[in-house]
């Protein structure tokens, strides 16, 4: 039994030294972190709220979904539409605003669309010697990183006098018939693949299932013949099939990534 009991005041003694090593400490900082997202997220909203203001260059009459900071008016097709259903979407604004309302982007620009008529005649025939366009921002990131290979940014890119200088120099080349004769075989060429396509993929009853899948296909085709004036066979039923070289077509390693960014924005 003294065996025992000493056994026993033994362990106690060293269960109250471990206790006392391990004692918490005075103040957890393990919440630090966590706080700080909080209060900087919280500074964030506070400043926008406060700083964030419409384009003033449009009528602040408009009607139209209300905006919120950073995210302008996007936060519809995260919420009540779908960005792979925006025909859907713009019907649906149509109907609530009326024929003109505006929306506005992430960065505060105003964007109006337009369903009558006439509003749209006049805003087509109002003279504007340097119209704005919003560009493609990683286009115009990695030409502005190339100079040695891009002199600018491009048609679609520039703005202001820059754009202006393109578009006088370009205009009279890129409209002239000559120019438009030159593509329209190749155009026919592809339409007529496309309606064949559409044949192949009918079904029985007349419907033809993935129509949108085949409009794009379709597009990936056209601008890639306008582009770099080739085909590189999207039309083809099944562009697996055509792996011959490699392992891989060249029709295949184009039309991958390009579907996994278009699920990625459609998700």
């Amino acid at each position: 039994m003294a065996y025992a009991s000493n056994g026993l005041s033994g362990r106690r003694s060293r269960y109250q030294t471990n206790f006392k090593i391990t004692s918490p400490p005075l103040l957890d900082w393990s919440a630090v972190p966590a706080l700080l997202v909080m209060v900087t997220a919280l500074l964030m909203a506070v400043t926008a709220l406060f700083t964030f203001a419409p384009d003033p260059r449009t009528n602040a009459n408009l009607p139209g979904p209300p905006a919120l900071p950073f995210l302008g008016t996007r936060w519809l097709f995260w919420s009540r539409y779908k960005m792979n259903k925006l025909h859907e979407a713009y019907e649906d604004m149509f109907r609530r605003y009326g024929p003109i309302f505006a929306e506005s982007t992430p960065g505060g620009a105003c964007v109006v669309s337009i369903a009558e008529r006439a509003a749209l005649e006049a805003v087509l025939r109002t003279p504007s010697k340097r119209p704005y366009r919003p560009p493609t921002e990683i286009v115009q990131v990695y030409r502005k990183s190339r100079p040695d290979r891009y002199a600018s940014t491009g048609l679609v890119n520039e703005q202001g006098d820059r754009w202006y200088h393109l578009r006088h120099h370009l205009t009279a080349e890129l409209t002239s018939p000559h120019t438009m004769q030159g593509f329209l075989p190749n155009l026919n060429g592809i339409c007529d693949d496309f309606l064949g396509l559409l044949r192949v993929c009918r079904s029985a009853d007349g419907t033809v299932h993935g129509f949108d899948q085949l409009t794009n296909r379709m597009g990936l085709e056209s601008v890639c013949g306008l582009m770099l004036g080739a085909r590189l066979g999207f039309l083809e039923r099944w562009i697996r099939s055509m792996a011959r070289l490699s392992g891989s077509s060249r029709p295949q390693r184009y039309i991958e990534p390009l579907c996994k960014a278009r699920r990625l924005f459609i998700r």
